[in-house]
């Protein structure tokens, strides 16, 4: 099978159609009721709780960063998983949002009719319609991303980025905290991310000379700040499940509480830097010093300039909003597990020990 013929590299490159689509939609938000995209919820909620597990999740601590500065709602996050076993506390005036791909993890089903049953109103944001999640929910959005056959998901969580996305600006508007100017800027901000994200994914060469580079190697730090977090973990877990690569996602400003320990000059550190605000962008400027001076191999993604140096490989990417530019590092990210998936020589679509939709619990003996 050729490069071209791979599911996971088809669908990498169909999201900015995927994003377009989702821009044609959020232009019901500029309606008074927020255009029905969420039917109306959220508009007397106190709280959000996300419920998800893996891609999904990464998905949901953005929208919790993005929610918190656009609807002023405190926001919880859990894997649904562990949510499942926590102890059963009431949840009036809680908005529950479960994020699946499918719609049919159990683990996420489960947790969000737990919620449901603590006295939540219940989201189901997913892309499969009539899925479980969506019949067992009060509301559902679909996120109209088309068929992922490729086991890792990429489209789908961009497709989940931007829903959440969309669902901050929906309940500032509701709860009526986010004036029609911004709300404009944003939806502005947002019509121009697809074809950003198709300059990106054109712009191949840096991620190419990455996944030459890492070809034999056993281990990538990922760090991200702010809003880049979330992709630093989503980056890590496609370079796990594709490439078997063992790479692990740090937020910047924990990376000097205990990992700096691991760099050196076997372990390679892949730095995300978005246009954070001047001090957030100067203290991951100071981990990247930290990072060079132990003399570990390191690969930048910016949006700002940035010179390069010894040890020290720079790409930079296009500008966008800071709650929208997360999306612009993830491309890079997938395109690199994918390449350096196929440079290993491994099944691209189908990874081991993987599946789509997880439906059952491990059974096993001791």
């Amino acid at each position: 099978m050729s490069l071209f013929e791979h599911h996971m590299l088809k669908e990498i490159m169909e999201q900015p159609a995927v994003l377009a689509a989702l821009v044609e939609r959020s232009k019901g938000l500029l309606e008074g009721d927020g255009g029905g995209l969420f039917s109306g919820e959220g508009a007397s909620c106190e709280r959000i709780l996300f419920l998800a597990c893996g891609t999904s999740y990464h998905a949901s601590l953005a929208g919790k960063w993005m929610i918190e500065a656009l609807a002023g709602l405190p926001c919880q996050v859990e894997y649904a998983h562990e949510y499942r076993m926590s102890a059963r506390l009431p949840l009036e005036h809680c908005l529950a949002v479960g994020l699946s791909q499918s719609g049919e993890t159990r683990d996420s089903l489960e947790a969000m009719q737990k919620a449901r049953e603590a006295g939540a109103r219940t989201l189901a944001i997913c892309n499969v319609e009539n899925s479980t999640a969506t019949r067992l929910a009060h509301a559902a959005f679909l996120l109209g991303a088309g068929p992922e056959k490729a086991i890792a998901s990429t489209k789908v969580f961009a497709a989940q980025f931007a829903a959440v996305f969309l669902l901050a600006l929906h309940l500032g508007v509701v709860r009526g905290r986010l004036p029609r100017e911004w709300l404009e800027k944003h939806l502005q901000a947002f019509a121009a991310l697809p074809d950003k994200m198709r300059q990106v994914l054109e712009e191949g060469g840096f991620v190419q000379e990455m996944a030459l580079a890492l070809r034999e190697a056993g281990h990538l730090l990922v760090i991200g700040k702010g809003p880049a977090y979330p992709i630093a973990l989503e980056g890590a877990l496609k370079l796990k499940e594709t490439a078997y690569l063992h790479a692990e996602g740090f937020a910047g400003g924990e990376f000097r509480h205990g990992p700096m320990a691991l760099v050196e000059p076997r372990i390679p550190s892949l730095m995300l830097m978005p246009s954070l605000p001047q001090e957030g962008f100067e203290l991951m400027k100071g981990t990247l010093g930290e990072i060079r001076r132990s003399g570990g191999p390191l690969w930048v993604l910016t949006q700002k300039p940035l010179e390069p140096g010894e040890g020290m490989r720079v790409h930079t990417l296009p500008e966008a909003d800071l709650f929208l530019s997360p999306l612009l590092f993830v491309a890079p990210l997938q395109l690199l597990a994918y390449r350096l998936a196929c440079g290993r020589g491994l099944n691209v679509d189908s990874p081991r020990a993987l599946c789509k939709a997880v439906t059952s619990d491990p059974q096993g003996s001791l």
